[in-house]
């Protein structure tokens, strides 16, 4: 049996996959490149660490040598210093000769002693006094100025702002005697007294320690610089070094450029070099080692050599691994392949190409199955809901029944409610039957997304701007929560559809036959509410119809608004509008419906009276005003569509001639002049009398007469009182009412504001004046 087993797995297609082959390849691409980026990293970290070490341990070498310097430097000035100080140096520096013996014994013993010290090339004590200088070390003698071979020194004694505040480096000669010179550094020591003791230390002695370097890196060469004022070398350990001239520049252009401080590679002739400073500001040297790179390099060979035998077991290690794995991973491709039927005549090339065909094949016979099986399952179920819904037509124990035979999730002892979403798009355009279910399609989405974990819910789309939600459940859910979420799709669908949703709610039930009546109370609840405003939600104990008044609303006062409209004034036809679609609201929706009805006949009777006295009046369709007005869904709706031929009208006449305007206001004028004298004459007041409001009032007003109202009625009062002051006898305070002041304290005060005298002392002196002249 195993053999026929082997003997059909053997006649079966041998495929192999390409794709396993690049995800295999793929990985051990990978890891071996993760393997060498670490390993490269590694070498990298370690190369930069022991350069970060080398660079530590110079700079605590030079650091000690500077501190072994500065006290064998300060040990040797001492020494000086005590010889000058000695008895023997007490003889030479006196200020009267000594006899010559005497002075011979003293300077042998000042040159024994020091000679003792090994730094110390030469030391010269100059007697200010006598004008003498001595000279000890590599020659003894004594000399004046003028013939002292030491030119340098002889300079900066004879003129002391020469003198150097720190010991510099030159070049001086071992004696007078010989041509023979020697690298020192001078250090002039002034005394109390004007004596000058100069001591010439050997560079070569002073930093002998730099030629010892026992701390630094045994695997590289160091050399040491030493620069004096950062500028040429002084010193260098190691004299054969094969720096040249050129280098050299470029290592103090270097140096300027890190600002003689830390630690770089810079590039010579020669090569890469590690450079490492330390800057001594006390003595004004620098000392500065200098490793090649090529040094380090080879140092760390041998680690590199390590880094690649184990990169290369580690890759080793990888491929064995890989293969491994990619055996056990082929296995079940295999397998999976010997299940599926036989390979078509045109196979593909790939196993795994051949596999993902035959898997989706077989998935999409699966969903088209599915996909059937579902939308007869859902056809049956809208149709039996919707029987239910709008004519009741199941008793109770046939409805459980069928909900039983097509799997409704509904249950004989379930609480239902029904909610009902209703919208409207625009007055003037109707929603189509497509998007009449892309929305409903929509919204049931969002209803189960947000509620099926509380509810069973059913929808039942309808033809028209709407649809209803059947929800069972045991424990109703908490009634802040639903109105939550209900507030929560409204919003979506305002801002993503421009649609104002409304939902309505049942009050709970448990009888499949209360469905019937419900649907009809939400679908009426639907019309009358939404006629007043959209995006509610309104329970269906919170509806009262009865509420409202039955009688038609009033209809806004037809001669105002041909008045606003002649007067091309917008904010008082606008106002008469809103008081009137406010007051809708307190009607039945029958009642509100006629009243717009009956406002879109005496509207049109408006305009057609307008256009016959108005030759360009534009043109306007009076019969589709009339249906959009009378067929609006919504009191906003009907509001909208009022409105555009009222603009276009407002429009005509405030860009047409002025006449119009000028007459109203030579009316307001003569109304002025007429009726002056009335207390209660105001702006608002002429406004209501000439059916406009009160800003258009006031514009016009100001464009005629150049004035406001109140301007011109108060002018106009007090030149009133002016003439019957001259012309009658009244009483100052009888005629203060006749121009219509009723105060006649106020009336005193503008009188003399605008004429600079009072009411009384203008009659004397008019009376004066008029009298005639006496003979």
């Amino acid at each position: 049996m195993e053999t026929s087993k082997s003997a059909a797995q053997a006649s079966s297609p041998q495929w192999q996959s390409t794709y396993f082959k690049r995800i295999f390849k793929t990985v051990l691409i990978g890891t071996s490149g993760v393997l060498f980026t670490a390993l490269t990293i590694l070498y990298a970290t370690f190369y930069y660490t022991t350069l970060s070490y080398l660079d530590g341990v110079n700079q605590r070498f030079m650091s000690n040598t500077v501190v072994n310097i500065r006290y064998q430097t300060n040990s040797s000035y001492e020494n000086a210093l005590n010889a000058y100080t000695s008895s023997s140096g007490t003889i030479l520096m006196a200020s009267t000769a000594a006899q010559e013996t005497e002075k011979l014994r003293a300077m042998r013993d000042i040159d024994y002693f020091i000679m003792q010290d090994p730094l110390v090339h030469s030391v010269y004590f100059y007697n200010s006094d006598t004008d003498r200088i001595y000279t000890f070390g590599y020659d003894l003698l004594q000399s004046d100025l003028d013939h002292f071979f030491d030119r340098e020194i002889v300079s900066i004694l004879q003129d002391p702002s020469l003198a150097p505040a720190s010991a510099f480096a030159r070049t001086v000669a071992n004696s007078c005697y010989t041509t023979a010179s020697s690298e020192v550094s001078t250090r002039m020591l002034y005394t109390s007294g004007g004596d000058v003791v100069v001591v010439n230390l050997l560079l070569d002695k002073v930093f002998g320690s730099l030629q010892s370097d026992s701390t630094a890196y045994k695997g590289a060469s160091t050399d040491y610089l030493v620069f004096f004022n950062k500028e040429d070398p002084i010193y260098s350990n190691n004299p054969s070094s094969t720096l040249t001239a050129d280098d050299l520049s470029a290592l103090r252009s270097a140096l300027s450029k890190y600002d003689w401080n830390g630690s770089f590679s810079v590039r010579l002739e020669q090569g890469r070099y590690q450079i490492s400073v330390l800057d001594d500001a006390e003595s004004n040297c620098q000392l500065v080692s200098i490793i090649p790179s090529s040094d380090l390099v080879t140092s760390f060979l041998s680690y590199a050599v390590l880094f690649i035998v184990i990169a290369a077991l580690g890759g080793i290690l990888a491929i064995f691994i890989n293969l491994k794995i990619s055996n056990k991973l082929y296995a079940p491709i295999g397998s999976l392949t010997r299940m599926l039927p036989d390979a078509p005549e045109q196979k593909p090339k790939d196993e795994i190409d051949y596999i993902q065909q035959s898997i989706q094949q077989t998935v999409s016979r699966l969903e088209t199955l599915f996909e059937y099986r579902e939308k007869h399952r859902s056809s049956n179920q809208s149709a039996l809901l919707k029987q239910q819904l709008l004519y009741n037509r199941y008793s109770d124990d046939a409805f459980w029944e069928h909900c039983r035979q097509q799997e409704l999730p509904c249950r004989p002892g379930d609480q239902f409610v029904l909610a009902y979403a209703y919208w409207y798009r625009s007055a003037m355009s109707d929603t189509s039957q497509d998007d009449q279910r892309m929305l409903c399609y929509a919204l049931s989405n969002v209803f189960h997304e947000l509620l099926d974990e509380q509810l069973s819910i059913l929808d039942v789309p309808f033809e028209q701007n709407g649809i209803a939600f059947l929800c069972s459940f045991e424990h109703a859910p908490a009634p802040e929560k639903v109105r939550t979420v209900l507030q929560g799709i409204q919003d979506t669908f305002r801002q993503y559809f421009e649609i104002s949703l409304s939902f309505f709610l049942s009050s709970p039930m448990q009888q499949p036959s209360a469905l019937y009546p419900a649907m009809h109370q939400l679908q009426e609840m639907a019309r009358y509410q939404y006629f007043y405003t959209g995006g509610v939600i309104l329970r269906a104990e919170d509806f009262d119809p009865e509420s409202r008044s039955a009688e038609l609303p009033a209809l806004p006062d037809l001669v105002q608004m041909e008045s606003a409209l002649r007067a091309a004034d917008s904010d008082a036809c606008a106002r008469l509008l809103d008081e009137y679609f406010d007051t809708l609201q307190s009607h039945t929706f029958e009642a509100a419906q006629a009243s717009v009805n009956m406002l879109a006949s005496r509207l049109i009777a408006v305009m057609k009276k307008l256009q016959s006295s108005q030759p360009a009046f534009p043109a306007i369709d009076y019969h589709e005003f009339f249906s959009a007005v009378t067929g609006a869904h919504s009191a906003q709706a009907a509001r909208q569509a009022v409105d555009l031929p009222l603009t276009r009208i407002m429009d005509y006449m405030a860009s047409s001639d002025s006449e119009t305007a000028n007459l109203l206001a030579d009316d307001v004028v003569h109304y002025l002049d007429q009726n002056f004298a009335d207390y209660n004459l105001s702006s608002k007041s002429i406004a209501q009398e000439h059916h406009i409001s009160v800003p258009y009032l006031n514009r016009l007003f100001k464009q005629k007469t150049g004035k406001t109202i109140a301007l011109y009625l108060k002018q106009l009062r007090l030149e009133r009182a002016r003439q019957m002051l001259t012309d009658t006898n009244l009483s100052v305070e009888a005629i203060a009412r006749k121009v219509g002041f009723e105060n006649t304290k106020y009336f005193y005060t503008l009188f003399k504001n605008e004429f600079g005298v009072s009411p009384s002392n203008y009659r004397i002196s008019r009376s004066l004046l008029d009298r005639p002249d006496e003979p």
